[in-house]
């Protein structure tokens, strides 16, 4: 659909669809290595951004993680605050040229997180199912006495008509 055609619907015929909620003891999903990776570049990023002059090793121009002042002017945002998408389009700049061995470092932060995951999904799939079997257990068992009731709730059309 074109944008033209998406101006043309009105909003009130733009339904927003309900989202399923997730249950507060579910466990977490796992990350990603990027999404480790995302994280510590992240964190470097604000720390340059925001002028920290306690680590005088943050921004060296011969590191790999250098910002020359345009990509700080481009991250900079009014208020002090950090372009996301600036910061996301760095970040992911910098993980297609990671090095091998800071991927792995990753891809094993992200393989130990998967298995967090797994346990912790282990034990919450038991608990839901003994909270099943005790609410089964505890639930009256189903009426036996007359015949299975129609669509409607009522007796099956034709059948007290014998």
């Amino acid at each position: 659909m074109s944008t033209k055609a998406k101006a043309k619907i009105p909003a009130s015929s733009m339904v927003k669809r309900p989202t399923k909620k997730k249950p507060k003891d579910k466990p977490k999903r796992p990350l990603s290595a990027y999404n480790f990776f995302f994280k510590e570049e992240r964190e470097k990023i604000l720390k340059v951004v925001a002028g920290d002059e306690n680590d005088e090793n943050l921004n060296k121009p011969d590191g790999v993680d250098y910002i020359d002042e345009v990509q700080l002017g481009k991250l900079k945002k009014d208020g002090g605050k950090v372009s996301f998408e600036e910061m996301g389009k760095l970040i992911g700049m910098r993980w297609k040229s990671i090095q091998p061995d800071r991927l792995k470092r990753y891809a094993e932060s992200a393989a130990e997180d998967t298995e967090r995951y797994k346990k912790e999904m282990a034990a919450y799939n038991s608990r839901q199912e003994a909270k099943m079997r005790t609410e089964a257990m505890n639930k009256p068992p189903p009426s036996l006495g007359g015949p299975p009731p129609g669509p409607w709730g009522g007796p099956m059309p034709g059948r007290d008509m014998m």
